[in-house]
């Protein structure tokens, strides 16, 4: 365990030229073997960020202690039709037609039992609730590196907190969010969130693209664990000029 050095990966990818482009066809850049990138999150991660159900806002409403809002949101990722409110009885209903073990039917389940959302999110499994938690952490990091990317404030070492009850925000973005939200590092400490820190950069090796065709690329490089494939891919697509990569993934 902790041994994993780097994550191989073999994307296959269709893309539409940008038709504000003056290119007809794709001139694929000389990039070297090595290439490095803001290591941000990616979407998998944090939830979109016009998803009125992702993660990180179920994430950011266990902090603010706000138990209705999460298990409501937490419902709607499932049941994008479940009311704004939580009703008893509608509760009990909707539990009866999810999967019995899945982190939705438990935490509806227990507020069917007790009529009480903090009840019923502490029902849900530890390891389901801190993925939440990590959404919202990595919704600071990515505003963060997106604050020092903009100002030119950044370099191949610099690190940045994942904020937790151990690990105070560093950066002016992060500090306003938290304030924003009234979040503080006790909200943190109360969920078993001790934080960390994470590379603002990352660097992709091995790196090689090949055309296929008219429409098709094919990427093969290795990134550091915990960085994410999809991130390295958008950054990419921004040089090439392109946009509606869709891909196929193996790793």
């Amino acid at each position: 365990l902790g041994a994993l050095t780097a994550n191989s990966f073999r994307i296959i990818a269709r893309y539409t030229i940008d038709k504000d482009s003056d290119q007809s066809s794709l001139a694929i850049p000389s990039w070297p073997s090595e290439l490095s990138f803001t290591n941000y999150y990616g979407s998998q991660r944090v939830g979109n960020r016009d998803d009125f159900a992702a993660s990180w806002r179920i994430g950011r409403a266990l902090l603010q202690r706000n138990y209705d809002q999460a298990l409501v949101l937490l419902v709607r990722r499932d049941r994008p039709d479940f009311p704004d409110q939580l009703d008893l009885q509608i509760a009990k209903k909707t539990a009866r037609s999810l999967r019995r073990d899945s982190p939705v039917a438990e935490a509806l389940n227990a507020y069917a039992r007790f009529g009480d959302a903090h009840k019923a999110m502490s029902a849900v499994p530890f390891k389901s609730r801190i993925i939440w938690i990590h959404a919202y952490q990595s919704r600071l990091f990515n505003a963060a590196a997106s604050q020092l990317q903009s100002t030119s404030c950044e370099n191949e070492t610099t690190l940045i907190p994942l904020v937790g009850a151990k690990t105070p925000a560093e950066h002016q973005e992060q500090i306003r969010i938290l304030t924003e939200d009234g979040i503080t590092l006790d909200d943190f400490k109360r969920e078993k969130c001790n934080g960390a820190h994470r590379p603002l950069r990352a660097t992709a090796t091995h790196l090689q693209v090949n055309s296929l065709g008219e429409d098709a690329l094919e990427f093969t490089f290795r990134l550091p664990p915990g960085a994410f494939a999809t991130v390295f891919l958008s950054s990419l697509c921004k040089e090439l000029r392109v946009v509606d990569f869709t891909s196929k993934i193996s790793d």
